[in-house]
This record gives structure tokens, C-alpha cells and sequence, in this order.
């Protein structure tokens, strides 16, 4: 296996397989199979507005199926693409959480990823990473001290915890694009003296702008980043990246910090189930269900940081394949 979870689609079984058999063939198998799904859903939607009567109703039965399974395929190509970007950075994912006794640490044979970020990522976007890290977790503990240190903590609130900071990076690599190509534009368009004033300008807007970042904080949508603390405090004198995102008003911050279609939502609660399991519920004496705090596990503080760390990569990719997908099978409306 080349990640926690296994694909259930032909489709998906095949990407992971050559993953691991032929991964110099993978793009080209992923590109046909894109390509031919985003085929099999144009003809379905043509062949519905040609249907009509008793043949309209069998034929949006056997459309919702296949549209399910179409679904799932596109979800897995999504994932195994994310999964290929790790191997091609030579980062090994971390495996499923297993139930373990209190006193042994799950994390004992997980490699190291904090080295390969800069790979990855801008100098830039390596400084918003490392303050959110540190808010989370802390600042780092003397490296000798950390695989001692141990932490404890059910799987659930872990599981959360995973999963906001994979939004987190996906909000990240989009909003650095932006960033990139805004500047690019700017730098097309100014001369040296408009550059000056721009820059002046963005860091008076940084400043004035902290209070709409604390307003941003407190709200959530499904997908988005909020009040749960998985946005990084900025410091008052920010990077040009930093700057431009304190700029931005709390609507755009929320358009940014939230999944753009269902698929990638899907990867990001299926990777997470996959790690941690799905979560136990029980019906309350109200008729609620309530969600339980399930299963906890020993982990130790470099592991902690080793998994967070992973999901801002995961984030971070799961943009890069969504967009790829997208630009064959329109996943965003």
C-alpha cells in the first residue's frame, strides 16, 4: 500500500497499482482515464435530454447509479494523484492509526518529513506553515526531546484536528497562486515607482485589516477554515504573503479557505477516516446523535508534528490534482 486508505473503484485500484508497479506510467493512464470519465459524462447528459416517458424514469435510475460509481472513480483519481506527488517527493505517507496499549506510541517507524517541506514550498509559505505549526503545537522542543515527549489524545479530536489543517493547506497553495499572480500582473503593469507605492499601500491595508482577520477567525462553513484555531496568528510585521492575506476582507478569506467542490471533500473525510476510522455516534435521550470521543493513542510530540505537517502537504497537493482534474472533467460549477 502507498497510503492508508484503499481505492474501491476499478478505476482507483488500477492508478494505485501501476503507482507501485509502473509509475512512470502513471500520468498517461491517469490522463486517459480523466479524459474518458469526463466522456461518459457528457454522453449522460445528452442522452437524458433525449429521453422521455417510462424511458426517462429507467434511464435516471440507471444514470444515478452510474453517476455514483462515476463519482467514486473521480474521487479516486483525485487521491491517487495527490498520493503520486508524494512519491515523486520522495514522502512516504503516514499509515493507519492502530489500536494500540497506552504505554507504546504509534508513531514508532514513522520517517521524518519537517526536512523535504522546503521542496515544496516558497520560503514565503514555509514561514505561514511554521506559525501555524507553532500555534498548534507549540515551538519546537530541543529535536532530542521531542520523540520522548508523549502525548495522548483520542483519535477523533486528532482526526479533526488532521483534517482542518489538510484545508488549511489547500487554502494555502491557492491563495499563494493567487499572491503569485497578482504580483506578476502588478509587475507587469507598474513601474518601479507604482511597485513602491503598491507596497506601502498593502503594508498600510496589512495593518488596518488585523481587526476583519479576528472576525474572519470566529466564522466556519463546512470545508472552511474558522474559529477552531486552525488559521495562524499573523505577527505585526508580515511577510509580502502574509500582508497580502491580512489584506484580504473576511468574505474572500472564506472563499479561499473553503473546498471548491464536493470530490475533494471527499478525499480529505476518506484520508482522515482512513487514518483514524470512522467515528463512533450514539442517538441521545433527545433523539441527537452524538458523535463519540472514541479510541485514544499515545503519540509523541515529533509525531504529532509529523502528521500535522503531512496534512499541510496533503492540503497543498490536493489543490494541485484538483485543478488537473478539473481541467478535463469540470469538477468546480
Amino acid at each position: 500500500m502507498v497510503g492508508p486508505w484503499e481505492p474501491e473503484s476499478p478505476i482507483g485500484q488500477f492508478l494505485v497499482s501501476l503507482l507501485q508497479s509502473h509509475p512512470h506510467l502513471f500520468l498517461e493512464a491517469a490522463e486517459q482515464h480523466i479524459q474518458q470519465l469526463a466522456a461518459d459524462k457528457n454522453a449522460a447528459a445528452e442522452k437524458s435530454t433525449n429521453s422521455s416517458g417510462s424511458e426517462l424514469v429507467l434511464y435516471k435510475r440507471i444514470a444515478e447509479v452510474k453517476e455514483q460509481e462515476r463519482q467514486k472513480a473521480v474521487v479516486e483519481v483525485i487521491y491517487s494523484l495527490v498520493v503520486q506527488k508524494f512519491l515523486d517527493s520522495r514522502l512516504a505517507l503516514v499509515p493507519k492509526i492502530p489500536s494500540l496499549p497506552a504505554n507504546q506510541k504509534v508513531d514508532t517507524n514513522w520517517q521524518s518529513v519537517q526536512g523535504d517541506m522546503e521542496s515544496i514550498h516558497s520560503a514565503e509559505v514555509l514561514e505561514v506553515v511554521r506559525d501555524h505549526l507553532g500555534m498548534i503545537l507549540g515551538r519546537p522542543s530541543p529535536h532530542y526531546q521531542e520523540p520522548y515527549t508523549l502525548v495522548q489524545a483520542s483519535k477523533m479530536k486528532i482526526g479533526h484536528l488532521y483534517a482542518a489543517t489538510v484545508v488549511f493547506g489547500y487554502f494555502l497553495r491557492r491563495l499563494d497562486q493567487r499572491y503569485q499572480l497578482d504580483l506578476s500582473m502588478k509587475k507587469a503593469l507598474s513601474s518601479d515607482k507604482h511597485e513602491d507605492e503598491e507596497q506601502g499601500k498593502l503594508a498600510a491595508e496589512a495593518n488596518a485589516a488585523v481587526q476583519a482577520m479576528q472576525a474572519a477567525k470566529s466564522s466556519t462553513t463546512r470545508g472552511g477554515l474558522g474559529g477552531s484555531g486552525v488559521f495562524p496568528q499573523l505577527g505585526w510585521k508580515p511577510s509580502k504573503l502574509k500582508s497580502y492575506v491580512m489584506s484580504l476582507d473576511p468574505e474572500s478569506l472564506q472563499r479561499f479557505a473553503t473546498l471548491r467542490c464536493k470530490e475533494s471533500l471527499d478525499v480529505v473525510e476518506r484520508q482522515t477516516q482512513a487514518l483514524f476510522g470512522k467515528p463512533e455516534a450514539e442517538i441521545a435521550p433527545d433523539g441527537s446523535v452524538v458523535l463519540l470521543a472514541g479510541d485514544s493513542f499515545t503519540i509523541s510530540l515529533s509525531g504529532l508534528r509529523r502528521l500535522v505537517t503531512e496534512a499541510v502537504v496533503f492540503g497543498s497537493f490536493l489543490w494541485d490534482a484538483e485543478a488537473h482534474v478539473d481541467s478535463h472533467y469540470n469538477l468546480v460549477g
